[in-house]
């Protein structure tokens, strides 16, 4: 148990000083390849950054691959195959995400929209068409409805988005968020962990299911399945826990507005009729980004800078009117908007 708890921790520790930086790194690069200011003509599709990622992946895994039969011949053990396999599986899943990657995309020429599936299916519509675009959790998926069916399915990374969303509040399209549950402090909180549950318990998963195989295929004892369960578990507890202090950053800044101001949020919202993780008018921006909770009121704030990319992410600085200088983290697209919302709303 004591070496599942070591195995789990340096998982964790992987996770956030390689993972990390090299996720950041990744983001940088795919923003830079959203340069176009044009709402008339651009295309949204995977960053180039990204789908050269998993393909050379794919690349690697199978060059590591062909070098053990090169340098091992055909004399391997149970074990060796079984891990050589491992590794062809990982090829063909890289090259299947980076298939998927290179094939989604949508363009706008005009009035136009010409989307092609991950299938190679082409649709085309017209800005007319188009009645509304909703985003899934953290703006993960966009989903672009016409005539009330859906048209488009894209990921909330590809390029050019903000001139997507500047293009339909042009054309009058509703962007809405899907969640339909009024907005809470606890709704926001738990949209803000759920996609690093899904990833712990994703990786977790992927382990265990991993290790049966080996079981099954008698290349591995039974009781490295005994070691690997625990330590599943412990390494998921240890990325929720770790990732479940970040957006409490967010909920200090909101009851410190209940201070300043006077106000409840609760109430708030309710007046509001603010649903979901996503919301803006006049009054408010409510936005989940990066497991981070954006949650500002328009009189509390005086000033919100350009966001930069550092170390530790894109972020932004919110002052409010009793000279406080909030920190604000989130996704680029997201403090792009909040400080939109900011500018427009003092114009």
């Amino acid at each position: 148990m004591q070496e599942s708890f070591v195995s789990a921790a340096a998982q964790a520790l992987v996770l956030v000083f390689v993972v990390g930086p090299v996720l950041g790194w990744l983001k940088s690069g795919a923003q830079n390849e959203s340069t176009s200011k044009s709402l008339n003509r651009f295309t949204l599709k995977t960053p180039r950054t990204y789908a050269r990622v998993f393909l050379g992946a794919a690349l690697a895994f199978e060059a590591l691959m062909i070098f053990s039969y090169a340098y091992n011949g055909i004399s391997f053990g149970d074990w060796d195959t079984s891990l050589l396999w491992l590794g062809h599986a990982l090829a063909l899943v890289s090259l299947i995400i980076w298939f998927i990657a290179v094939m989604q995309r949508l363009e706008v020429d005009g009035d136009v929209l010409r989307y092609r599936s991950i299938f190679g299916r082409t649709r085309q519509a017209t800005f007319s068409e188009i009645t509304r675009v909703a985003k899934s959790n953290q703006n993960m998926l966009v989903s672009v409805y016409a005539s009330k069916k859906r048209f488009a399915s894209l990921s909330g990374d590809v390029t050019h988005l903000n001139n997507f969303y500047s293009r339909c509040e042009k054309e009058g399209i509703p962007v809405t968020a899907r969640e339909r549950r009024p907005t809470t402090i606890g709704t926001l909180y738990r949209s803000a962990i759920s996609v690093f549950i899904g990833i712990a318990a994703g990786i977790s998963g992927v382990l265990i299911v991993i290790v049966i195989v080996l079981v099954i295929a008698q290349s591995a004892p039974p009781v490295l399945l005994l070691d690997t369960v625990p330590a599943c578990i412990v390494l998921f507890i240890i990325i929720v826990g770790g990732c479940s202090v970040l957006p409490l950053r967010g909920i200090l800044q909101i009851k410190r507005q209940e201070r300043v101001l006077g106000f409840s949020f609760a109430r708030e919202m309710q007046q509001s009729g603010a649903h979901g993780s996503s919301f803006a008018d006049q009054r408010w921006f409510i936005a989940v980004s990066n497991c981070n909770i954006i949650a500002f009121r328009r009189d509390y704030l005086t000033a919100v800078s350009a966001s930069k990319t550092t170390d530790s992410g894109d972020e932004c600085r919110a002052t409010a009117v009793d000279g406080k200088k909030h920190k604000v983290r989130g996704g680029a697209p997201v403090l792009k908007e909040f400080r939109a919302w900011f500018i427009k709303s003092t114009e």
